[in-house]
């Protein structure tokens, strides 16, 4: 048997146990509902001040007054991304929406979220692919097969397992850019609407890149217009929609999922921020831009959301936060034949742990934890 009160050692600081209590009224127990789950996350320090119960504090995005707006809102760490010989970097995400079903269903909402920066440069297409099918479609694009395998999902010190696992499938509809069709005023914006062929363009994936809908939308923190018009005409900046290159400030054009006007075209965003849209191939060969990978998380699995900066701080625009994520490798019990006890001011409870966690941890919340409202009122780790 193992009880709380001398079972305090701390082991190798990875996954975390967690058993939560019911606190009826204030420290008075007049029963003691037991709820025991399982978490990962990384080594950082969570308090009751710091540490909200699922999504918490994470907030939608504020939308932008200019075209120069810079993107705020809030924002998460979630998985790392290596280059080259280099140190794995670990991965910034604005969140566009904290709690949509546009993705998946009412009953499994997630958390949708887009990449700070651009990662690795890559074609949007390339042989077979192009000869076979409309290379132009993301459900046949090579980039769709090099998110979600080796270059970026799958990628050697990227994800861990339960990182992965946490990542919904995302249902996703393709869009097009018809010719000549766009808003006759000074902000020289392209009309985006479906293609003919959207039942074909529909697609599954955990990882893919923004559509030009949702690279235009001002509740997801972007500004409304494309900024290009077309032709001869000089286009405007749109300093909202730039994004730099992970390893140092520059920024480039970065691939968008929407279907070009022509069969060879898919839309870009380009390096002042407006958007065009461009060949896949060139004379010399495949068209290699910069990649910003999108994903959606699914709430069910977020048990905790961690603001690690103070200032801005919970709550707040360009807040950051870190999750905590369940992990199904682990499973605890009461302890068969054994009961949870109080004596004064001491709890007991005895419990059974099957997998390998690194510590437990302890919270008292006013109601259960997954009732929509519920708060922790005390945070221990041991």
């Amino acid at each position: 048997m193992k009880s709380i009160k001398n079972n305090l050692q701390i082991l190798k600081l990875r996954a975390i146990f967690l058993l939560t209590v019911t606190l009826i009224a204030e420290a008075i127990f007049t029963a003691l509902p037991l709820n025991i789950i399982k978490a990962y996350a990384d080594p950082f320090s969570k308090t009751i001040t710091n540490t909200k119960l699922g999504s918490g504090d994470i907030g939608s995005p504020a939308e932008p007054a200019t075209k120069d707006s810079p993107w705020s809102g809030s924002k998460v760490w979630y998985g790392k991304f290596k280059i080259g010989d280099n140190q794995p970097s670990p991965l910034l995400f604005r969140v566009l929406s904290p709690k949509t079903a546009t993705y998946t269903d009412t009953a499994h909402p997630t958390m949708f979220l887009d990449c700070e920066n651009t990662l690795y440069s890559k074609a949007f297409n390339d042989p077979p692919y192009l000869e076979t099918v409309e290379g132009n479609l993301w459900r046949y694009s090579r980039l769709r097969y090099s998110l979600n395998g080796d270059d970026f999902l799958e990628k050697a010190e990227g994800f861990t397992d339960k990182e992965r696992a946490c990542i919904a499938l995302s249902n996703l509809v393709g869009w097009c850019y018809e010719s000549d069709s766009y808003l006759g005023d000074e902000n020289k914006s392209f009309v985006f609407t479906h293609t003919k062929r959207t039942r074909a363009e529909v697609s599954s994936d955990k990882i893919f890149i923004l559509d030009a809908e949702e690279a235009l939308n001002p509740s997801y923190g972007y500004w409304k217009h494309s900024g290009y018009l077309g032709g001869s005409e000089e286009p405007i900046s749109i300093n909202n929609h730039v994004k730099h290159y992970i390893n140092n400030d520059s920024s480039y054009y970065w691939w968008l999922r929407t279907q070009g006007n022509q069969e060879d075209k898919v839309v870009i965003v380009l390096q002042k921020g407006n958007l065009s849209s461009t060949t896949i191939t060139s004379e010399g060969g495949l068209t290699y831009y910069n990649v910003s990978p999108a994903l959606n998380i699914d709430l069910n699995s977020v048990l905790f959301s961690t603001v690690v900066t103070s200032d801005p701080g919970a709550g707040e625009l360009n807040a950051e936060y870190k999750l905590t994520i369940s992990d199904n490798s682990l499973s605890a019990s009461i302890t068969p034949g054994e009961c949870v006890n109080k004596t004064g001011n001491m709890i007991s409870i005895p419990y059974t742990v099957n997998g390998d966690p690194d510590h437990i941890s302890v919270l008292i919340t006013d109601r259960d934890y997954y009732i929509e409202g519920a708060n922790i009122k005390a945070y221990s780790s041991y």
